[in-house]
């Protein structure tokens, strides 16, 4: 993800507490980066191909994420940053503190979604909210407190816990089991239940990602480099070789490209032969 490629490398709250409009930037970053090639990655591509032999239902769960939803909400986190971490100058990673912030977002989501109906009817399935407020949960903990752990912590509360009590259901045949799954295990650094979140796959033991949670992954580790003002989330070898301007695919925009390919407006890149056109 390049999204925040051209913001400064300063941690979340404190660019939160001096000014909200720049402090939507970095918001704006994550919304691009996770709502889109996380969202077509995790979502569409290993779920909808892989995981379910591409019959597509995940599609529908990454145009939710694709939308800008997920920047309307996470203007709640910012105000509440701005107005209540004055003078604070690092959270520290501690669930009785993280959780009272991640309460009032997720809280506000879910009065948003009963207030406007024609939002609940677009997020139609359990699977569609879980994406938007297991992502929301994720990333205020990750950009509060700059750790990815944190992150799916509150990925894993805001669906689990926070969902399930304001609604009793989250959907169709639970779409909270995995949240009380991974749980357990979330802190372990043994590789088969746990490890660092920035070094986990969709894959592996003790944890299942369904057509919601991959994103919420992706999302807790996006959000806590820049809670923290780092330059990269797991190497900088992978950050500096997607970082090519001059690349086919725009990864600072990847919601545009992604719609480009959409219309058919992409060349395929690399040399030409019998089937390629001249480009």
């Amino acid at each position: 993800m390049q999204a925040e490629r051209d913001l400064p490398a300063r941690r979340f709250l404190e660019v939160a507490q001096e000014d909200e409009d720049e402090a939507y930037k970095y918001v704006l970053a994550i919304g691009e980066g996770s709502g889109g090639i996380a969202a077509i990655l995790d979502n569409s591509l290993w779920l909808g191909f892989y995981m379910s032999g591409g019959i597509g239902f995940s599609n529908t769960v990454a145009a939710a994420a694709l939308s800008e939803v997920l920047n309307d909400f996470s203007k709640e986190l910012i105000e509440l940053s701005h107005r209540y971490t004055q003078g604070v100058r690092k959270v520290p990673p501690k669930w009785e503190t993280i959780r009272i912030m991640i309460n009032s977002v997720i809280q506000y989501m879910m009065e948003s979604y009963e207030k406007f109906p024609a939002l609940a009817e677009f997020h139609w399935g359990g699977a569609h909210r879980v994406s938007i407020i297991g992502s929301m949960g994720a990333g205020s903990a990750g950009m509060l407190t700059g750790s990815s752990t944190m992150g799916l912590w509150g990925g894993y509360y805001a669906i689990a816990f926070a969902m399930k009590e304001g609604w009793l259901r989250t959907g169709w045949a639970g779409q909270e089991v995995q949240d009380h799954v991974g749980l357990p295990g979330l802190c372990s650094f043994r590789p088969e239940e746990g490890n660092l979140a920035e070094l986990r796959g969709l894959n592996y033991p003790m944890q299942t990602f369904t057509a919601a949670h991959g994103v919420l992954r992706d999302t807790a580790c996006y959000a806590a480099m820049l809670g923290r003002g780092g330059a990269w989330c797991a190497s900088p070898v992978v950050k500096v070789a997607f970082a090519d301007p001059h690349l086919v695919f725009d990864f600072k925009h990847p919601r545009l490209s992604i719609a480009k390919a959409c219309m058919r407006q992409f060349m395929p890149a690399g040399e030409r032969d019998a089937v390629l056109p001249a480009h």
